[in-house]
């Protein structure tokens, strides 16, 4: 199980459910909100867990469209971000980044504010900026695709740091392969 080690005294509470060793854990920067997500099998969707510190409980939500990206949050967690279709706090959704992203697009992240979605196109070797300060449903491309150098695309992973002036492509590559990170 997911255990929480409370302060003082580190006492564990066990909130989340053992789904699976290879679940991605998600902090938001505030340090007040946990995801706990469990891999897909790209055919069901990805199990969400979340706990918030204030309510000292973790709680399943379901993501009402069906998606199986990378499921990233904002600063203060006010905001998820699964493949292409942005939810709220409670998970309700949003809208959806238009642009010629793929559906399952897995490259997508949030900036800290929540303002600005980056969605990697692994076809075109792009990222793409959209704002998502507005309320929905639709988040619209800002500017042209930037394309990213060498081929570091195919299995790249978005961060926007908290200034959110630069996005981070950072790959992991073999060590026989000779492209560069981006």
């Amino acid at each position: 199980n997911g255990a929480v080690f409370e302060f003082p005294g580190f006492a564990r509470t066990d909130v989340l459910p053992a789904r699976s060793v290879d679940a991605s854990i998600i902090l938001n920067a505030q340090r007040d909100r946990l995801l706990h997500v469990s891999p897909t099998d790209g055919v069901n969707q990805p199990a969400v867990d979340v706990y918030d510190i204030e309510d000292a409980r973790a709680r399943s939500v379901t993501l009402s469209e069906p998606a199986f990206g990378r499921v990233t949050m904002n600063g203060d967690g006010s905001r998820t971000l699964n493949s292409i279709n942005l939810y709220d706090r409670q998970f309700r959704l949003l809208g959806k980044l238009v642009a010629d992203v793929p559906w399952d697009s897995p490259g997508t992240t949030l900036n800290v504010s929540g303002t600005r979605a980056v969605a990697l196109d692994e076809q075109t070797e792009a990222f793409y900026v959209h704002d998502v300060s507005g309320p929905g449903p639709a988040f619209p491309q800002l500017g042209a695709p930037m394309p990213l150098p060498d081929e570091a695309a195919g299995n790249a992973t978005l961060i926007v740091p908290p200034s959110g002036g630069a996005v981070f492509a950072i790959a992991l590559i073999d060590a026989a392969d000779r492209r560069r990170v981006a």
